[in-house]
């Protein structure tokens, strides 16, 4: 992550990534801001302690990305409902809607 953090002014963490502790860490010390992507597989109350793992890395500049859920195979459903149960469980981060 450190070569990202020179010339990055935001790093994304992947969905797919979005509960690996090792990147989180890493991507926290760049001191950049870090946008999490939530994973289809994970609930909004998972995404908490993504969160708090890039600050308690020392990084409070932290946004979570809501991006649905997953509703079969190949289906990705998305809601603004859901959006607010994000806001309930991430009362000191930021949080996004990706609606594509």
């Amino acid at each position: 992550c450190e070569p990202v953090g020179k010339v990055a002014d935001i790093i994304q963490i992947p969905a797919f990534l979005c509960r690996q502790t090792d990147l989180l860490v890493a991507a926290a010390k760049t001191g950049k801001i870090i946008n999490i992507k939530k994973g289809q597989f994970c609930a909004p109350s998972v995404m908490t302690n993504s969160a708090e793992k890039v600050r308690l890395a020392g990084n409070p500049n932290v946004m979570v990305c809501e991006r649905g859920t997953m509703f079969g195979y190949s289906e990705l459903i998305t809601s603004f409902l859901r959006s607010s149960v994000c806001f309930q469980f991430l009362k000191l981060f930021a949080v996004l809607h990706d609606v594509f």
